[in-house]
């Protein structure tokens, strides 16, 4: 599993086409079908939610932020 994990990462990381996986890495079949199931799934947002909340208790905050900030600045389509 861990060797699955590290091929996902390279080919995010690296923004490569799946089938540049390396040899010493899992086929890529298997590779991008667990990366879309778990993509499907939720996972990597549950993950980087569970992560984004231990990196604020870790500094002192609140696991969940109180308040929000939305920009509501209008944007000119150019033409």
């Amino acid at each position: 599993m861990r060797e699955i994990l590290h091929a996902i990462f390279y080919v995010l990381r690296g923004g490569i086409a799946w089938r540049l996986i390396p040899k010493d890495l899992p086929p890529r079949s298997t590779t991008y079908s667990y990366f879309s199931r778990w993509r499907d799934d939720g996972l990597f947002g549950r993950i980087n939610h569970h992560l984004v909340m231990a990196d604020r208790e870790r500094i002192g905050r609140e696991a969940s932020p109180s308040a929000a900030v939305l920009d509501s600045h209008p944007s000119r389509a150019s033409g």
